[in-house]
């Protein structure tokens, strides 16, 4: 390994002052209403009865899917514009640890600060460790960021998973066995599952694989994704 030392150290120091400015943004009034009761108001508010509607009456009565209302004769007022996945996984943590304001939001964190430093492996791997750093303190602070990552929404957790899924096709074409095809496809799944305009993080692996070393077979790799 000839990286420099200095150069790593400094990248580091970087990615470590962009989870702080992230954590800074997703943590603040972490404990208290925010924005009417969530961080993104309306957005969040939504996710919020998709919540409570599991937990009030089952997912047999929900169909496992983001409600509205549901009417006592059987049947409700459902929300296809996005997946279940998102609304599921917010109340597994409802579920297990109280459905209050900060578990939601910690429900989401988990999701949306690992793009940081996926983030950071992505370009260091590309280029180096400076450049990785600074990368990732650019995403963190980046004000869009920083206002609509932490939102308790899909829109952050599909930012942050799309960085991920990349991370991981980009290991992938760096050493392409079965294995690391089904880490990224499984990561995709996950992305594309989350809300519907993830499927275009596919076309963003397509014109990833163009770019590789090895483009026919990366490009046939993203194809074989289809079926997820």
């Amino acid at each position: 390994d000839m990286r420099d030392p200095r150069d790593e150290r400094s990248g580091r120091i970087l990615l470590a002052i962009a989870i702080l400015v992230a954590l800074a943004a997703s943590l603040r009034d972490f404990f208290a209403p925010w924005d009417g009761g969530f961080k993104g108001a309306m957005t969040s508010l939504y996710e919020d009865v998709f919540v409570r509607n599991h937990l009030t009456f089952g997912l047999s009565a929900t169909h496992w899917s983001p409600a509205f209302v549901i009417y006592p004769e059987g049947g409700g007022q459902w929300h296809w514009h996005h997946p279940p996945v998102y609304p599921l996984w917010l109340t597994l943590f409802a579920a297990t640890l109280g459905h209050t304001e900060w578990v939601l939001r910690l429900a989401h964190l988990v999701l949306f600060l690992p793009g940081i430093p996926a983030l950071y492996w992505l370009v260091r791997t590309v280029r180096d460790a400076r450049t990785a750093g600074w990368a990732a303190l650019l995403f963190s602070s980046t004000p869009l960021v920083g206002y609509f990552g932490p939102m308790v929404c899909y829109d952050g957790a599909l930012m942050s998973a799309c960085i991920v899924t990349a991370a991981a096709f980009y290991a992938h074409s760096m050493a392409p066995t079965r294995r690391s095809w089904i880490v990224a496809a499984a990561c995709f799944f996950w992305t594309a599952s989350l809300d519907f305009l993830g499927n275009f993080c596919g076309l963003g692996l397509f014109a990833m694989a163009l770019l590789l070393p090895q483009p026919k077979r990366m490009a046939l790799d993203v194809i074989k994704m289809l079926p997820v």
